[in-house]
């Protein structure tokens, strides 16, 4: 892992930003600070992994769709997604390899769903940064 994550204060909501080496680092990252957010740090040990395909018109429209995979794991199967070994091609579709374990029964908070409000994907000097904003 070789991403940083920050987690920002909102009035209504709680977000985050991820950074990264490279568009794929950063969402491993985006994909560690949710799963912070769901249940604090430090986050359990990865014990199974689950393999998530999805696709965007944008960057910030991949953001999402990988983060609400993971949301869909926590509902549907009590499975958080701690990181994310993810390729995306040039044709807006990419594939992640997920590394997660059960979601721990002493979760701190229940993420709603991710929003588009202050979502942003920034690629500068060989970093790119994504600030998330979730509704709680």
């Amino acid at each position: 892992m070789t991403g940083r994550v920050d987690i920002l204060e909102h009035t209504a909501d709680v977000g985050f930003r991820a950074a990264g080496g490279s568009f794929e680092e950063a969402l491993d990252a985006a994909v560690r600070g949710l799963a912070t957010i769901e249940v604090g740090d430090p986050l359990p040990e990865p014990t199974s992994e689950r393999t998530a395909t999805f696709e965007g018109d944008d960057d910030e429209a991949l953001v999402v769709a990988l983060l609400e995979e993971c949301l869909y794991l926590v509902d549907a199967e009590q499975w958080l997604a701690c990181g994310a070994a993810v390729r995306c091609g040039d044709d807006r579709r990419c594939e992640a390899v997920l590394q997660g374990a059960d979601l721990p029964e002493d979760a701190e908070l229940h993420v709603k769903a991710i929003t588009w409000h202050g979502l942003s994907v920034e690629r500068s000097d060989g970093e790119t940064v994504i600030t998330v904003f979730l509704d709680i």
